[in-house]
C-alpha cells in the first residue's frame, strides 16, 4: 500500500507497469477480482491521465491520504484479525475508508462547478462526515460477518447505542451537505449521486435499529427511494426528502 501511495504522487506509466508486474509475480491476495484490479493498474493509471488534469491531480493526492492512512490500520493486522479499541479509533478508520473519500468528492464538485463557491466552506465542513456516515451505517449492518472473518470494526468499550447515535448525526450532516449543494445550484447529477447513498444509509439504519446487524432495505423500499429522489431532483426538493422520516415497507 505504501508503494502505491508512492506511485500516486508521481503516477507516471512506466512506474504504473513496474508495480503492476511486481504484484503479477508476487501476489499478495488470493481474491481474483482484487487481484485483476491490480494488475490492470497501468490502464487505470492510463485512464487518469486522460482527465482534466486538475481533477487527476485531486484524484490522485486524495488517494494517495486514504492509502498511507489505510496502511496503517493493515499493518495492526495480527493473526487474530484487527480490532478497534474506542469511539476515537472507530471515527479515525471511518474517516480513513471514506471521510477522505467525501473530501475529495468535495474538491471535484467545487471544481466542476464554479457556482458552488459560495458554498465552500460549509460543503467542506461537513464533507468528511458525508463519507463517515456512510461507512459507520456499513460497520453497524455487517458487523457479525465482519466480526466472523476478524474484523472488529465496534469497539467492544462502546455501547451499540452510542454507535446508532454517531451514525444519525453523522447522517444529519450529510442530509445538509446534500441539501446544501442542491440550494447551492449543483446540478441535479451532483445532488442525486450524493442524496442517494444518505437515503439508503438512513433506510438500512432503521431496519438495524428494528432487527440487528444484517438486516437489508427491501427490493421494494429501494425502488420507491429511487421513484421518490427522481420527483424531488425534478421539483428541486431533494432537501425536503432527505430531512423526512422513511416510512416503512
Amino acid at each position: 500500500m505504501q508503494r502505491f501511495a508512492h506511485l500516486l504522487h508521481e503516477p507516471g506509466l512506466e512506474a504504473a507497469d513496474a508495480l503492476a508486474a511486481s504484484w503479477r509475480d508476487a501476489p499478495a491476495i488470493e481474491h481474483a477480482g482484487y487481484a485483476e484490479l491490480m494488475r490492470e493498474l497501468p490502464a487505470i493509471v492510463q485512464a487518469g491521465h486522460e482527465l482534466d488534469p486538475a481533477a487527476w491531480r485531486l484524484v490522485t493526492a486524495y488517494t494517495a491520504r486514504t492509502t498511507h492512512q489505510m496502511a496503517a490500520f493493515v499493518g495492526r493486522v495480527n493473526g487474530a484479525g484487527m480490532e478497534l479499541r474506542d469511539l476515537d479509533e472507530l471515527r479515525a478508520y471511518c474517516y480513513a475508508v471514506a471521510g477522505i473519500v467525501g473530501e475529495m468528492l468535495t474538491e471535484l464538485f467545487l471544481h466542476a462547478t464554479p457556482a458552488l463557491a459560495s458554498a465552500a466552506t460549509t460543503l467542506r465542513r461537513d464533507a468528511a462526515a458525508f463519507g463517515e456516515a456512510l461507512q459507520l451505517v456499513n460497520i453497524l449492518k455487517d458487523s457479525v460477518d465482519d466480526a466472523g472473518e476478524g474484523r472488529r470494526f465496534l469497539p467492544s468499550s462502546v455501547s451499540r447505542d452510542a454507535i446508532m447515535a454517531l451514525a444519525r448525526r453523522d447522517l444529519e450532516t450529510a442530509s445538509r451537505y446534500c441539501t446544501r449543494l442542491e440550494s447551492a445550484g449543483a446540478g441535479q447529477g451532483i445532488v442525486g449521486f450524493t442524496a442517494l447513498p444518505v437515503l439508503l444509509a438512513q433506510a438500512t439504519l432503521d431496519r438495524v435499529a428494528a432487527s440487528g446487524p444484517g438486516a437489508k432495505v427491501s427490493r421494494a423500499e429501494v425502488g420507491r427511494i429511487l421513484a421518490d429522489l427522481g420527483d424531488a431532483l425534478r421539483a428541486g426538493r431533494v432537501g425536503i426528502l432527505l430531512a423526512s422520516p422513511s416510512p416503512a415497507v
